[in-house]
């Protein structure tokens, strides 16, 4: 069953009464449910808990963090969906990007961890405006304001100011995947939630938007 872009696997029992969703470790969506509710209220059931699929599948995304992340030399990290190798060089004064590797210049754990997040958010407010303005102009929005954070849970949000917020491991992904984000996020200037209306104007200007969002939940980790 596919709820405003959601697809749920049906799970019918006759000694339920309620409706219930579960998210499979492989991100799979359950929708449990009573064997005699029919497929309209299912639907209806579902669709009353799309924000918070919404939620818990970005939960799932972003749990990987630095804290997880082994730093030796050779670990992997991910910058615009191309892998690079850690390296320490310690000559340098920051992180540098070259040769297919992240070149560190120190072994300390934390301060190798904010140097690397201050590179990511560094590239990110370098990066993103440009890549963000055509999204404006093919949504017939006025052009809004960028800023990279550290969102926790989230990919990206609005403001109350329509300004843009990315979360700074949103560097990571490949390039088609951060304009989903940017989409999604546009479209709620005219659409808060997720309704059929959304999902219409997120599929007008990014035909392929259902796949791209598939492909996030199988292959994104934060990293």
């Amino acid at each position: 069953m596919i709820v405003d872009g959601l697809t749920f696997s049906v799970a019918r029992s006759d000694r339920r009464k309620t409706t219930a969703i579960a998210i499979e470790r492989d991100g799979t969506l359950v929708l449990q449910a009573p064997t005699d509710l029919d497929d309209a209220d299912l639907a209806d059931a579902a669709r009353s808990r799309v924000e918070w699929v919404h939620r818990k599948l970005a939960e799932r995304l972003l749990r990987a963090d630095l804290a997880d992340k082994a730093f030796v030399a050779g670990a992997s990290f991910r910058y615009l969906g191309r892998t690079y190798r850690l390296t320490f060089t310690g000559d340098l004064d920051g992180v540098v990007c070259k040769d297919g590797r992240l070149h560190v210049p120190t072994h300390d754990r934390a301060d190798a961890e904010k140097m690397l997040r201050d590179w990511y958010s560094s590239r990110g407010r370098a990066w993103l405006p440009a890549r963000l303005g055509p999204w404006c102009d093919r949504l017939g929005i006025d052009p809004v304001e960028i800023k990279v954070l550290d969102l926790g849970y989230r990919w990206a949000s609005m403001s109350t100011n329509d300004v843009m917020n990315i979360h700074w491991q949103a560097m990571s992904l490949p390039p088609k995947m951060i304009d989903y984000l940017f989409v999604h996020e546009l479209a709620h200037l005219d659409h808060p939630t997720h309704d059929r209306a959304f999902w219409r104007a997120v599929l007008r200007v990014m035909p392929d938007a259902d796949d791209r969002r598939a492909w996030l939940r199988r292959n994104a980790s934060g990293w």
